[in-house]
C-alpha cells in the first residue's frame, strides 16, 4: 500500500511539473528575424556628388535594395525598409521605424564622397 501511495504521489508530481512547463518553450520560435534596412540620405539630401556624378543617396538606396532582395530569399527573415524610393527621412524617423518593427537588427547604409586627399570614414 505504501508503494502505491508513493507511485501516485510521484505521478501527480510529474503531471504537476509537466503542466507548469509550456510545450511552446521546447518548440522553435515561429517569429522571423526582423531586419530594418536604412538607405542613407534621400530626397532633399543627396549627399555629396562623386567626381563621376553619382549621388550618395542613389548608391545607398541601390545597395539597400539589393541587400534586401537577397535577405528576402530566406524565409527566416522579415525585411523592412526605411525607404524604397528617393525620399527624405529625418534620423528620428528612421529609428522610429526600427523601434516600431521591434527590429532585431538595424542596418544603415551611408556613403561619404569627397574631393580631397582625406580617406577613411
Amino acid at each position: 500500500m505504501k508503494t502505491n501511495k508513493h507511485r501516485i504521489l510521484v505521478l501527480l508530481l510529474v503531471v504537476f511539473i509537466t503542466s507548469l512547463t509550456s510545450i511552446t518553450f521546447a518548440q522553435p520560435s515561429a517569429d522571423k528575424f526582423v531586419v530594418v534596412l536604412d538607405a542613407g540620405h534621400g530626397g532633399k539630401d543627396p549627399g555629396r556628388p562623386t567626381k563621376n556624378g553619382y549621388k550618395e543617396k542613389t548608391i545607398a538606396l541601390d545597395i539597400v535594395l539589393k541587400l534586401g532582395k537577397e535577405l528576402e530569399k530566406n524565409p527566416d527573415f522579415k525585411v523592412i525598409y526605411t525607404r524604397k524610393t528617393d525620399k527624405f527621412l529625418e534620423l528620428y524617423e528612421r529609428a522610429a521605424i526600427a523601434n516600431k518593427a521591434d527590429a532585431d537588427l538595424f542596418i544603415s547604409i551611408h556613403c561619404n564622397a569627397h574631393h580631397t586627399q582625406a580617406y577613411g570614414t
